[in-house]
């Protein structure tokens, strides 16, 4: 991090199983109010790392409820903390949109999906002065490397017979450059990369099946059914006795 300089977007991303909580004091300038749980020994060494380098800390910045708050959760599914964080350069906290939990995500892990959005405004760059990578490969063919030679002669034929001029020697180097620039252009063409897919045909289908095995093992839905109808029943009985009393109150 000492490495990074002043305009430069530094962005931390940790699990330090620090517990920041609501209470911001003497940290106002790195954090704010909607934390989770009591800040711990941890936490306090996390804030004076991130106030040291002028760093916020996201999750306690943007009002959400507990649930999109809490990152992790413990194997009995009864406690629930905020222990993952991302941070970024306090020069760049207006950027920051939004940061919440995901616990949607098919994830085999006891913590939740950490979600956050980025808007930077970014310069456009010349493209006009980009550096154009030639198919190199293409030159290995002998019909190729002949065109390629004859049009690079045909080229260099008008520079020989123009007499010497008083021309310095960069101006030269730039003529005898651009030929060859253009040359390279016209027989060998620019050599495009063909990206991979961030995500192939088989990792979907493994998604897909451990969607199908988590499916299998969710919870029985007819407990939950009996127990909002028994919840009904005791309900409607005691608004039966009530209607009874206050009928033998009228009489």
């Amino acid at each position: 991090m000492d490495k990074a300089g002043k305009k430069d977007v530094t962005i931390l991303i940790c699990d330090l199983n620090a517990t920041i909580g609501k209470d911001s004091t003497g940290y106002n300038d790195i954090m704010r109010t909607h934390g989770l749980g009591e800040m711990n020994n941890n936490a306090e060494r996390f804030s004076d790392l991130c106030s040291l380098n002028q760093l916020v800390i996201v999750g306690s910045i943007f009002p959400h409820k507990q649930i999109h708050n809490a990152t992790w959760r413990s194997p009995d599914n009864v406690a629930e903390n905020q222990i993952d964080h991302i941070c970024i350069s306090k020069n760049f906290r207006r950027s920051m949109e939004d940061i919440r939990v995901m616990r949607g995500a098919d994830v085999p892990s006891d913590h939740h999906l950490l979600v956050t959005s980025i808007k930077f405004g970014l310069k456009l760059t010349n493209l006009s002065n980009r550096r154009i990578k030639n198919n190199i490969t293409s030159h290995k063919s002998k019909e190729v490397k002949a065109a390629f030679q004859l049009k690079l002669s045909n080229k260099f034929q008008p520079l020989q017979d123009q007499p010497e001029e008083n021309a310095s020697v960069d101006s030269k180097w730039r003529k005898i450059k651009s030929i060859w620039k253009e040359t390279c252009v016209e027989i060998l063409g620019e050599n495009k990369v063909q990206r991979k897919e961030w995500v192939s045909v088989d990792t979907i289908r493994k998604l897909d099946k451990s969607k199908e095995i988590s499916s299998l093992h969710k919870p029985d839905q007819s407990y939950k059914s009996k127990c909002s109808g028994g919840l009904h029943c005791r309900r409607s009985g005691g608004e039966e006795k009530h209607q009874e009393r206050q009928e033998g109150l009228h009489r």
